[in-house]
């Protein structure tokens, strides 16, 4: 029981305190990402946050928060979007999923979030690599490059 309650509190740590990372560092991944083929933008407000690991067999994946703002003049509307990025080895671009919210917990293999089961409420590695398809409070998102 103490073991369990530790590695919870350890994963939500992980979780909400993001990694510490200098602009240069930010500056490399968001290279990395521009010249990979990540069709996200990387212009204006863009906030990128690793927020852990996952193990899917003997390959790890680097799990970055990207969040991107559009503000337009007052009175129009506002645009946003945010996604999940996977980075392998902290070089290779995997792809990412179209998120709504943040993860609300990482485990060695999966990112979970606060959606009912029957809606869909997990990422979950499966032989060795990341899912092509997964479902997300009721929405099915494909892993996009």
């Amino acid at each position: 029981m103490r073991g369990s309650r530790f590695r919870y509190l350890s994963a939500l740590l992980l979780l909400f305190l993001p990694i510490h990372l200098k602009a240069s560092d930010i500056r490399l991944i968001k290279k990395l990402l521009a010249d990979q083929g990540f069709t996200g933008t990387m212009e204006g407000n863009v906030g990128l946050h690793q927020i852990g690991e996952i193990q899917c067999n003997a390959s790890k994946f680097q799990v970055w928060y990207y969040t991107w703002e559009e503000s337009g003049p007052p009175g129009l509307a506002i645009h946003a979007a945010q996604r999940l990025v996977f980075i392998q080895k902290g070089d290779r671009y995997l792809g990412s999923y179209a998120v709504d919210d943040r993860p609300a917990r990482i485990t060695i293999n999966s990112l979970s979030f606060r959606y009912s089961d029957k809606s869909g409420n997990s990422i979950r590695c499966g032989r060795g690599e990341l899912p092509t398809t997964v479902l997300l409070n009721g929405e099915i998102l494909s892993l996009e490059k």
